[in-house]
């Protein structure tokens, strides 16, 4: 785009190239969208996958406990559920955006590293 800048706007190729950029940009704001939003798709769909079965595994294992189990304070009826509830939700909100953010943050760096390199040699 910069050299498109530089040409005359008197010159033909001045508008050919104009378009040509702006529809590339046009493209790559498609494309950016798409992506991001099968990004966010995904690891939605997994977090709620891993929080579904953490819960049934967490329920499955207390269903199995003996009944003395129960007696503790600690394993109070009220207090499992809040575990079940509350704690495994939270697990969900680690597990998404923050890898999400990560796995960008680090194919970025090393697409670009990588690209850096073959260009600069």
């Amino acid at each position: 785009m910069v050299f498109v800048l530089m040409l005359s706007i008197d010159d033909p190729e001045f508008e050919t190239q104009r378009n040509f950029w702006i529809t590339m940009f046009g493209v790559l704001c498609a494309g950016i969208f798409l992506f991001t939003f099968l990004q966010k798709l995904a690891f939605g769909y997994g977090s709620e996958n891993l929080t579904k079965t953490l819960r049934l595994m967490l329920f499955e294992s207390i269903m199995y406990k003996h009944i003395g189990w129960f007696d503790n304070k600690d394993r109070a009826p009220g207090i499992l559920g809040n575990i079940i509830q509350e704690d495994i939700a939270l697990l969900n909100g680690l597990t998404s955006e923050t890898y999400a953010v990560a796995l960008e943050s680090i194919l970025g760096l090393v697409i670009s590293s990588g690209l850096c390199l073959y260009f600069s040699w």
